[in-house]
């Protein structure tokens, strides 16, 4: 149950508090760890570089103190990132590393932890039929499945027009061992 003075006890509940032009929401996940997410105040508009997860409450109270901070200060999204960085002795990877590793797309969790379930058998089934490392809706393929395999980080859906209608799912790294471990 979530306390009266602000402490998160529930996991699944979110904490959000406004600070500058910021609104920061800390969520105690059902694993127990700690999730911060940051948005601009009265806006859809996320700020990626901004989210932290950790296992840690100490961690988790010194990262969401120091977005807070430079929230109340005006600081840019930048200049926060570098306080976290430099504060949680994150080292932020040269663009080598970067180009060695390929380019991996972190999958974002979901409450229900289906990134973490094994591949359905309609799932299995539009992996098998990639061409070309892409996978088309159609002949049992349906958009809901490509969608699926975008969140859980096998690829990303490729949109049209402007009610952004699926058309495809492009492979990534993952998606492409899947399809090789399929075929072999």
């Amino acid at each position: 149950m979530n306390g009266t003075n602000g402490v998160i006890t529930d996991a699944g509940h979110i904490q959000r508090r406004i600070h500058g032009n910021y609104e920061i929401a800390l969520n105690l996940t059902v694993d127990g760890g700690f999730s911060i997410g940051v948005t601009a105040t009265g806006s859809p508009h996320r700020y990626d570089e901004l989210s932290y997860t950790t296992g840690d409450v100490t961690k988790a109270n010194l990262a969401y103190r120091i977005i807070a901070e430079g929230a109340d200060k005006g600081v840019q999204p930048e200049g926060i990132r570098q306080a976290l960085n430099d504060a949680l002795n994150i080292k932020p990877k040269s663009l080598a590393e970067m180009a060695k590793q390929g380019t991996h797309r972190q999958v974002r969790p979901t409450m229900a932890g289906a990134h973490l379930t094994p591949l359905t058998a309609p799932q299995q089934r539009a992996l098998n039929a990639a061409i070309d490392g892409v996978i088309y809706p159609g002949d049992g393929i349906t958009t809901a499945t490509l969608r699926s395999l975008d969140r859980k980080g096998y690829g990303s859906v490729a949109y049209e027009g402007r009610r952004k209608r699926v058309v495809s799912l492009v492979l990534n790294g993952r998606g492409l061992a899947a399809v090789s471990k399929a075929v072999a």
